[in-house]
């Protein structure tokens, strides 16, 4: 067999048949065709293919497959069937439909937003399949770097580096976690003796219970915090923020809410850790160190314990191996709120006011 395979899902029923008549015109084995489900037009070629002639075609129960999935086999099936072209027991499809939802609901296969950019655009599956699982990229930021990548450009911004003028010794980075606002009385008070600690937000969850300290704040911008932080803030005019991204360029591309056009900067690198990179936390704690920062404390590192998906178990374990290389630095690092993690040492918030 020679098997035409539209790998990215982005092919047209005029594109089948015009590559099936060149096949065919050049040799006289079996042809089969193989099409991915991105632009939902998996029948539609397989139907182009088999009135062209191919020998064999390939579907899957529920459409299960990689990234945005393949054609239905029941809805191929079905199709046939309304054809006149075959017979089949429809009791025995719904049975095994009934089994094959189960694992689709568990996987979560099957054509998505960026799922459909990647195909109109004929970009690679495997990116848009981790984004989407990292629950942090959202379909807004996934689509933005497909477009960068479909104009072959590396990012949309690029932004001056961050280099403070005025050093910090001590940083307080606030992760999104509930401690980090089950505390935030104590936490404030505890800024408020030290006015000169700098607050690092690695998320926007938490970032309302601060917003009337008079600490230099920081914001981290990865993943979607740009988008989050535009809902939680319709404008902020506070000369004691800014924010950081991470190095140029940015995976993902780049979106900056309004009022942190003139207020944001972008990192040189992040050279403590090699791996973790892309992570918000290597974002925060990188940032604290080019600030010059010798005492490091963390709040709202909580951790998981009960129900844990696998994206949290990922995150956790990403976040371990983070704490784990900052012990190598010549720096103090503590969590002042309760913590589930092992590489992060632990105190306590009353213990410091």
């Amino acid at each position: 067999y020679l098997y035409m395979v539209d790998s990215f899902g982005g092919v047209y029923p005029s594109d089948v048949e015009e590559i099936y008549n060149l096949v065919k015109s050049k040799t006289s084995v079996k042809i089969g065709f193989h099409g991915h489900n991105n632009l939902e037009l998996g029948l539609i070629n397989t139907l182009t293919a088999i009135d062209c002639g191919v020998d064999i075609v390939d579907s899957t129960i529920t459409g299960m497959g990689r990234g945005a999935g393949n054609l239905k086999t029941e809805l191929l099936l079905t199709s046939l069937y309304a054809k006149g072209e075959l017979n089949f027991d429809y009791n025995v499809l719904s049975k095994v439909v009934d089994l094959f939802d189960v694992l689709k609901s568990d996987y979560q296969w099957g054509t998505n937003l960026p799922y459909m950019v990647s195909g109109a655009n004929s970009l690679p599956q495997k990116n848009v399949m981790e984004w989407v699982g990292k629950r942090f990229y959202s379909f807004n930021s996934i689509i933005r770097a497909l477009d960068n990548t479909s104009r072959g450009m590396e990012d949309n911004i690029n932004l001056e580096y961050f280099s403070p003028k005025i050093k910090s010794k001590e940083v307080l980075i606030v992760g999104g976690g509930p401690s980090a606002l089950q505390s935030s009385h104590a936490i404030k008070e505890f800024l408020k003796k030290k006015n000169e600690v700098v607050v690092i937000h690695v998320s926007s969850r938490n970032v309302k219970a601060y917003d009337e300290i008079s600490n230099k704040q920081i914001h981290c911008l990865g993943g979607n915090e740009g988008y989050r932080l535009e809902k939680i803030f319709m404008n902020l005019k506070e000369d004691n923020r800014m924010a950081i991204l991470p190095p140029y360029p940015r995976m993902m591309g780049t979106y900056i809410p309004k009022f942190f056009k003139d207020k944001s900067y972008q990192l040189n690198s992040i050279s403590f850790v090699k791996a973790c990179t892309e992570s918000v936390t290597s974002l925060a704690i990188q940032t604290a160190l080019d600030l010059g920062a010798n005492e490091i404390y963390f709040v709202g590192y909580d951790g998981y314990k009960d129900n844990i998906t696998q994206n949290q178990i990922e995150l956790f374990n990403e976040n371990e191996a983070i704490f784990s290389k900052l012990k190598e630095k010549n720096i103090s690092f503590v969590s002042l709120t309760k913590s589930e993690y092992t590489e992060l040492p632990a105190s306590s918030i009353y213990s410091m006011i």
